[in-house]
């Protein structure tokens, strides 16, 4: 059986996957959470000039209560208020379908984030990973199932303000091509999360840097296990 962490191909243009060949193993898929990641807490006055306030209204049959809780809904059923969203965030989303990214949405705003974040921004309507938690499954958990059934076979960038990369790992093939990002909640994604995502997105694009990926999936995962066994001898010579 061909191992899929050691299958070579052709060059492909960066970002884009192989224009000849449409072969999706060079081009990466971002998905990407909405809050902690572009929608950010209000900033204190002064602080944070890089955040976008935007009002937006909310309506109650368009809203994702199983995951979210409810605002004070007026007796139309709505409600307005200001959000508050990265500018650097937001750039980047651009910047990345502009450069051709496949980026899609892994949020529980649902579909309902095109509606209420994308389009007052001036985003293009982006593919959404809908479905719900599985009974006792944490929303990170069900994040990854999907990303995983989704993306398999292909590089996936997942970043999300409260990740949980080892369920990921054990479900996307080739674990060796899938990423993690994990900005901090407070300030959403920063010009630093975008340098190291978009140096992952350029190895992810090509075959010698997916090489190097692997590369560096076996040192971390070499590193692992020498961690674990030098714990193991430690407890059995208690």
């Amino acid at each position: 059986m061909t191992d899929p962490n050691e299958t070579p191909g052709e060059q492909p243009s960066p970002g884009t996957g192989s224009a000849d060949s449409g072969d999706d193993r060079y081009r990466p898929v971002v998905d990407l959470d909405v809050d902690g990641v572009l929608r950010v807490p209000e900033p204190f006055p002064g602080e944070r000039t890089e955040v976008v306030a935007i009002e937006i209204t909310l309506t109650y049959d368009q809203y994702p209560r199983f995951s979210h809780g409810a605002p004070p809904w007026d007796d139309d059923g709505t409600h307005t208020g200001c959000h508050f969203l990265s500018a650097t965030g937001v750039a980047w989303v651009q910047s990345l379908l502009e450069r051709g990214v496949d980026v899609r949405l892994a949020t529980t705003w649902d579909r309902w984030a095109n509606t209420y974040f994308a389009r007052p921004l001036g985003l293009p309507e982006l593919p959404v990973l809908t479905g719900k938690p599985r009974y006792g499954e944490r929303s990170s958990q069900w994040k990854a199932r999907v990303i995983a059934a989704a993306t398999r076979g292909r590089p996936v960038l997942w970043v999300d303000d409260q990740p949980w990369p080892e369920k990921l790992y054990e479900q996307h093939t080739p674990r060796a091509l899938t990423g993690i990002l994990a900005p901090n909640p407070e300030t959403g994604i920063t010009i630093r999360d975008v340098d190291t995502a978009d140096t992952w997105l350029t190895l992810a694009s090509s075959p010698d840097g997916q090489d190097e990926l692997r590369r560096q999936w076996r040192r971390k995962r070499d590193r692992l296990r020498r961690h674990r066994d030098a714990y193991a001898r430690g407890r059995s010579t208690q």
